[in-house]
This record gives structure tokens, sequence and C-alpha cells, in this order.
């Protein structure tokens, strides 16, 4: 065993490097008379030296994380089973379509915000969404704007709280042309400044995939909702007290342009009274004294022909 160290050690002081190979390692050792113990000892000991020596100074090199998915590289393919003009089905109802909704969940919470609005669609509206050829666009990520109503809180399925899924949030946009059809969206990030809440009227955009038209029982009647996922909503400035969200409000940047439309239209609208009122005036004028003149005739008056008589 001495020996076998002495071996050894001569063999790392004369300057090994990985270019010495086992074959070389071995050859030594016979040259030196070692038996075959030794040899095999000194082969070992040269592997294990040589693999140390290849080794970067800094050992091995950090391990990058994945890169986030784009939106566009959802795996439409597992979203074929999905029944619309329905509820949203369980594992015991439609086990496909429940696999589903856990994998776009779970992708959707992945995809940087960014992405999302760079791939939405904003020519698909709420008519393309509830149409009966609506499972075209399945799986098409879109982007939606109204007012936001209602923020629901609801437990993860067990698949989704297995994947890390804390909690999911069920919201309610209606859009400013269709305000008695509402989006459904579902998201697993409150932005800040958002609580849950069963009354709200926040300005709100929505950028996710289309999962299925829903249906749904209301206090009223059966009603139909596109149902979208997303990672989360972004929010407009908060409404002043007693806005509803009209339609007719004004963006602040066309303000100027309609204050001169507005002025030029009343400056017309005066310019064209007082020159009726001027015309009108003048045309008195001339009747009046056209009434204080007395009437000319051509030839004899009926006076002078009867005194003649």
């Amino acid at each position: 065993m001495k020996r076998a160290a002495e071996f050894v050690a001569g063999f790392v002081a004369a300057g090994f490097s990985p270019r010495n190979t086992r074959s070389r390692a071995d050859a030594r050792a016979k040259a030196r008379g070692y038996g075959p113990g030794i040899v095999a000892f000194a082969s070992v000991a040269g592997l294990l030296f040589s693999h140390a020596a290849a080794q970067p100074p800094g050992g091995h090199p950090p391990i990058e994380p994945p890169k986030p998915p784009e939106a566009t590289e959802v795996n439409r393919d597992l979203l074929k089973h999905v029944e619309d003009d329905a509820p949203v089905r369980g594992e015991n109802e439609n086990a496909d379509e429940a696999r589903a909704y856990d994998y776009l969940v779970n992708f959707a919470r992945k995809v940087p915000i960014e992405s999302f609005q760079k791939h939405a669609r904003r020519d698909i509206t709420i008519g393309h969404l509830l149409a009966k050829d609506c499972f075209q666009y399945r799986g098409e990520v879109v982007h939606i704007d109204g007012h936001l109503k209602r923020v629901r809180e609801f437990p993860p399925t067990p698949a989704l709280a297995a994947d890390g899924v804390e909690k999911i949030y069920e919201g309610w946009i209606f859009s400013d042309l269709y305000r008695d059809h509402g989006f459904c969206v579902i998201i697993t990030e409150l932005p800040t400044g958002l609580d849950v809440s069963e009354s709200l009227d926040r300005r709100a955009s929505f950028d996710g995939y289309f999962f299925k038209q829903y249906r749904y029982q209301a206090v009223d009647a059966t009603r139909r909702a596109p149902l979208l996922i997303g990672r989360t909503i972004s929010l407009g400035s908060n409404n002043s007290a007693g806005s509803n969200g009209s339609v007719w409000e004004i963006p602040v940047a066309v303000l100027p342009a309609i204050v001169g439309i507005v002025g030029i239209a009343l400056a017309a609208m005066i310019f064209l009274v007082t020159w009726y009122r001027r015309s009108d005036q003048f045309t008195r004028d001339r009747l009046a004294r056209a009434r204080l003149q007395p009437p000319a005739f051509d030839g004899e008056s009926p006076g002078e022909s009867t005194n003649e008589d």
C-alpha cells in the first residue's frame, strides 16, 4: 500500500494532465515493476485525476431556468373535446374538458403578460364567441376592454393545487358596446389594488385564451358568456363617483378638437342669424317705402274719363 501511495504521489508530481490516459498510467506502473494490484489502483487514480483536471476552474456552469413560453405555444389539440353552450365540466362529466381546463390555467400563469398583449387578437368580438362556430376560436388569444363588475375567489382543482396554484379568481367584464353580455375570465393573479368584491365598477382590459361558450343560470334566465383563461387583469383608471361607464365618455385627448368644432359651429350660426336679420330688415324698409308712394298709371285716369263724359 505504501508503494502504491508513493507511485500515485510521484505520478501527480510528474505533471499529470488530461492527456495522461489510463494506458500510459498502466505502462508507467509496469515499467517500474509494480504488481497487478498497484497497476489497477494507479489506473483508477489516473481516471479520477483526469476527470478533476478536465473541469473548469469554477466548477459546473450555473443552471439557467427555462425560458417562459410564448402565448402562441399553447397546445390547442388538448382543447378539442371541450363542450360549448354548457357549464364547465368536471372530471366525472367530461374528463377531457376537465384536463383541458387544468392544462390551460396552468399554462397561462407561466406566460408573460407582454406575450399575451403582443399576440392578442382584437378582431374577435363577443359576436364571434357566442356564435355556433365559436369552436374555431378555441385557444386563440383574445383582447377585451370594458368594465370589471365582479371578482370572486375559488379554490383550485386538485390537479392545479398539486402544480402550486393557490387560488383561482373569476372576473366579469362587460364591454361598452354590449352591456347585456359579459365576459367571464379566469385568472390566477390579482393586479395590485384589486380585491375580491361582488360590486365593482373599474375600467379593465384582459388578454387571454378563449376556452368555451359558457352557459350559466342567472337570476332571471339562462345566459351564455364567453369563458376566457389568462394570467391577470389590467386595470384602468378609477371611475369617478356616480359614473356608470357610459359609451358617451369623451377621451381627454379629443376635447380640444371638439371644443374647436363647437366654437366654429356657433360662430357660423351667429353670422347666419345676423345676415338673415339684416336682409329681413332691408326687405321691410323697401316695403314700407313702397306703401308711402302713390300708384302711377299709364294714360288717363278713371276720373278724367268720367269728367269728359
